[in-house]
């Protein structure tokens, strides 16, 4: 990894699919990479849509959520 990666909302819904278990693994491998290597990006939009797109996800917890935005805000 040279560079910064921005990971767009898609990334993090697929993370969270267990129906697509190729694209969940890919997601989970690319966040937790650039995590480690510090040389990932965020922005509120992108975890804002996350939270609320497509109205058909399944649905999480408020604390499962605020969990998550607040480690994908360190980002």
């Amino acid at each position: 990894m040279n560079g910064l990666a921005f990971f767009d909302t898609n990334i993090f819904l697929y993370a969270d699919n267990s129906s697509a278990p190729e694209k969940k693994a890919t997601a989970l491998d690319l966040i937790t990479a650039h995590r480690r290597s510090g040389k990932s990006l965020g922005s509120p939009k992108v975890l804002h849509a996350y939270f609320v797109w497509p109205p058909t996800k399944p649905r999480v917890s408020p604390e499962v959520s605020h969990r998550k935005m607040a480690a994908r805000s360190r980002e």
